[in-house]
């Protein structure tokens, strides 16, 4: 049952039939906002406002998807399917309305304590490459990341920050890039009991904002594990112009409109998006200890979407497919 719903709901959302979505609700009925139905009703409902631009009205519809779908959790995770279980953890991480308009009305601190800099606080030229990740894939990956940077953009600032990471990670890393100004920082995941995957996937939205505030110039975050197959000069200047900048895919859902592998934040506005998606972020640490997959992509796209509400066209916004066709196109994986 879950699974025919859902299909029928997702096909309706990508084709942008509402008119689907209103029968079944006609058939199954609209008064109880927490009955079974409602959840991939309301998800298929929130994902055509998205597709048309929408995105206050597409994020009332993801928070009635997340009481429906808390309601009646046991139902969907039985359905043990995969497509099913990312869209419900996805709206599962949708804010609370009040904490989400408070947050906004108040910019908050950052959420994170302060990492520990293993540098001088000397400023760098701008912008700045940052990539974040714990010891075991700064091992893995950092090597053919710090050496592909090398080789193709001397002189550019690297900040590496590592969680449950030794310094040798860290230095190894930094031999690797002598053409580069490499910079660094670490910090513990011991102070979120959560599951350690979505801390690590996490780790460089809590710590931005402190980064930020140290560099006071725009951050371009990059997954470690990435090799560059272009000079990435679009994505460096779209850094520099951008409040927040990333490739931006209208029909992911809450957790994929905004892709994480690269993203940018100036230090002004930028900063205040950062410090809120944190505070998303560990909003829901405290809800859930295990289904956290997508929390950081769907904390900066509430962050994102609030931004532009209570900003309007002061806030800069850069769909990075304006000067880079696709992530494939810039990097290898």
């Amino acid at each position: 049952g879950a699974l025919i719903l859902w299909r029928a709901a997702w096909l309706a959302a990508r084709n942008k039939a509402s008119v689907i979505l209103e029968r079944m609700e006609a058939s199954f009925g609209s008064e109880d906002e927490l009955a079974v139905h409602q959840a991939p009703i309301s998800y298929g409902r929130g994902t055509i406002a998205m597709l048309n631009g929408a995105l206050p009205e597409a994020n009332r519809h993801f928070f009635k998807a997340k009481k429906a779908f808390s309601a009646n959790l046991d139902y969907f995770v039985r359905a043990e399917d995969r497509d099913l279980t990312s869209i419900l953890y996805q709206c599962l991480h949708a804010p609370d309305e009040a904490i989400l308009d408070r947050l906004v009305n108040a910019p908050p601190p950052p959420a994170a304590e302060p990492p520990q800099f293993l540098d001088s606080p000397e400023r760098p030229e701008a912008p700045i490459v940052v990539t974040a990740a714990d010891g075991h894939y700064l091992r893995s990956f950092g090597p053919a990341f710090v050496s592909s940077l090398n080789k193709s953009h001397p002189g550019l600032c690297l900040h590496i920050h590592g969680v449950d990471a030794e310094q040798a990670d860290l230095d190894m890393l930094k031999a690797l890039g002598p053409a580069l100004d490499v910079r660094a920082s670490l910090n513990s995941s011991e102070v979120w009991d959560v599951a350690k995957p979505a801390v690590y996937a996490s780790t460089r939205f809590l710590v931005g904002p402190h980064l930020l505030e140290r560099y006071k110039a725009p951050l371009l975050f990059l997954d470690i594990d990435l090799e560059f197959n272009k000079p990435l000069d679009p994505l460096l200047n779209a850094a520099k112009e951008a409040d927040f900048a990333c490739w931006m895919r209208p029909d992911g859902g809450p957790g994929g409109y905004t892709f994480a592998v690269a993203t940018a934040f100036s230090p002004d506005l930028g900063h205040r998006m950062l410090c809120l998606a944190g505070h998303l972020i560990e909003a829901r640490f405290r809800e859930d200890r295990e289904r956290l997959w997508f929390v950081d992509q769907v904390a900066l796209y509430f962050a994102f979407s609030a931004m532009k509400d209570a900003s309007g066209p002061g806030f800069n916004g850069y769909d990075l497919h304006q000067v880079a066709l696709s992530v494939d196109d810039c990097f290898f994986h």
